[in-house]
């Protein structure tokens, strides 16, 4: 060790320099910018996670950063300069906020230039146009990265691997040559009615497959080791997940694929035994009521029984796969925390799971890996087994949007966020409110009111509905919604988001309207004018934005 130190001392530093680039995340997803926050995460001024550079000093004195620069373009080597009052401590390191904002905010250094998630040109230039330190191979620049996982350098700085944990403002540890290959499905998502075989591939013969077939996540000590000579029969609905493995390397991603045999779904718990290990008796977790199987009075009756084929493929079906505990953990379960008074909202109650939607005309839908949160107001009280969801698409889980045309050509095709909604108070499942309520229930009330709105020519909030299973357990009908939020408004009625504000009634405090997107000014001043009294036409127009004579 004490020669190879010599050696880089004089001449790694001659060739070289003595800042290198020692590390980078070019798909930042932190999601706790307080005291909460793990080691890893890193967060801006405004506590936004965004991509990073890191720098160390391997010399024995400080380095002053004027006249130096970064850059993302091997044809612009001064694309980005630090600034010069920078002065970089010996054996220290500097973390650089690569958000393409170009902006110095007290500590907090921004390029004017972000980090590609494919893989990209990167390199420190120091004074006089040397290149010192830089991500350049066969392709072009470092490989391709993976959400929250970071890269750079490892050993005596003269190997790259991958760090998971990543190491920001600490020596690097942790490391993988790489990231396991994808696995790939010799069947697809979809309906069936006979049983077949599934095998599952990877690129890698090296790499070792582990699936599952309950919903949870394969690890290396969950799931089931995958033989290749051996294919997986499949003969009734299952959920299966598989993920790729490989000594040194970091695990690849859960690959997920739903199959459903709808002959066996009419009959899954028919006296409403548990789907299986895992899954919770009614009230057992925090008093939450656990409803499964369909109704036999339903699915045995003379005139419906024959209807029920045909009805669970009259329309599309959504499938939710994810652990048990995310779902029914006494603790962190986002089903049995609903806090109906006492919140359960945010990101610190928002789960991963898988998404996929199935056609049952065999056309394309997708998979989506996202995160859940349990969504609405009064359909979070735990006499309600039916609980509405919400899922988040971001880049910690995979896309950063689902891209699909939930609504067909009458709507947008990107998603930040999408609901299921429950209808409470117009399905079955208000029955706990008050046992006169049934006859109620048509569950067509909300989405036949947006749909007139939209045909009377008003901006309205699109829907559809859905089967929904979990872990291939039926769960009911669901409705999706479009959330009337900025971003929405800005899709259809143009500009964008920051010219909105959107308000509420808020329940946890006594139906208080509050601002959800933007502030309260405009929506106060409107209030206000209206509890004056509208005397004259002249006001009337004015309370819509107009001019006294009815223009814009």
């Amino acid at each position: 060790n004490f020669v190879y130190r010599v050696f880089l001392s004089e001449s790694w530093l001659d060739t070289f320099g003595p800042v290198v680039i020692n590390e980078l995340m070019a798909q930042n997803a932190s999601t706790n910018p307080d005291d909460s926050r793990e080691s890893w995460e890193v967060f801006d001024e405004t506590g936004e996670s965004t991509d990073w550079i890191e720098l160390y000093n391997v010399s024995d004195i400080p380095i002053s950063m004027n006249g130096w620069y970064l850059t993302d373009n091997p044809d612009n080597l001064t694309q980005w300069a630090f600034p010069s009052h920078v002065i970089l401590q010996p054996k220290s390191y500097l973390l650089i906020y690569a958000s393409g904002k170009g902006i110095v905010s007290g500590n907090y250094i921004h390029t004017n230039f972000s980090l590609s998630e494919a893989g990209e040109y990167l390199a420190l230039v120091a004074p006089g146009g040397k290149i010192v330190s830089e991500y350049r191979d066969v392709n072009g620049g470092y490989p391709p990265q993976e959400t929250n996982i970071s890269y750079g350098l490892f050993g005596y700085f003269t190997e790259h691997r991958y760090f998971y944990p990543a190491t920001p403002n600490r020596p690097n540890k942790n490391s993988a040559i790489g990231i396991a290959p994808d696995t790939k499905f010799s069947v697809k998502r979809g309906f069936f009615t006979a049983p077949f075989d599934v095998a599952i591939t990877t690129d890698d013969p090296a790499a070792t497959i582990r699936y599952t077939l309950d919903g949870s996540t394969p690890t290396l000590e969950n799931g089931f080791v995958y033989n290749p000579d051996t294919p997986i029969h499949i003969s009734k609905t299952t959920t299966l997940r598989a993920t790729a493995f490989k000594t040194g390397w970091l695990p690849g991603n859960v690959d997920t694929q739903t199959y459903i045999f709808i002959g066996d779904v009419i009959t899954q718990s028919p006296n409403g035994e548990l789907p299986g290990p895992g899954w919770p008796a009614s009230r057992a977790v925090n008093s939450h009521i656990m409803d499964y199987g369909m109704d036999p009075d339903i699915i045995n009756h003379a005139v419906y029984s024959s209807l029920m084929d045909e009805a669970l493929l009259a329309i599309p079906t959504l499938s939710l796969v994810t652990d048990l505990k995310y779902l029914f953990d006494p603790v962190q379960g986002v089903y049995v925390n609903t806090g109906e008074t006492t919140r359960s909202d945010g990101d610190s109650f928002e789960r991963p799971c898988s998404l996929e939607l199935i056609n049952p005309d065999g056309s394309d839908g997708f998979q989506i890996d996202c995160g859940m949160r349990i969504r609405g107001g009064a359909s979070r009280n735990a006499n309600n087994p039916k609980h509405a969801l919400r899922f988040f698409f971001r880049s910690q889980y995979g896309a950063g949007k689902l891209k699909y045309p939930l609504f067909g050509e009458e709507g947008t095709d990107e998603f930040d966020k999408m609901d299921l909604r429950t209808a409470a108070n117009y399905g079955w499942s208000a029955c706990w409110l008050s046992a006169s309520i049934n006859v109620q229930n048509t569950f067509v009330r909300d989405e036949y009111s947006r749909l007139v709105q939209g045909l009377l020519g008003h901006p309205y909030t699109r829907g559809r509905y859905y089967h929904l299973y979990i872990n291939g357990q039926y769960w009911g009908l669901y409705q999706t919604e479009e959330r009337p939020d900025a971003r929405f408004a800005a899709s259809y009625l143009g500009g964008v988001k920051d010219d909105y504000d959107v308000v509420k009634p808020d329940i946890t405090v006594g139906r208080t309207v509050a601002a959800t997107d933007g502030n309260m000014d405009a929506y106060r001043r409107l209030y206000d004018a209206v509890i004056d009294g509208i005397g004259s036409i002249t006001e009337y127009y004015a309370l819509q934005g107009m001019n006294p004579d009815g223009t814009r």
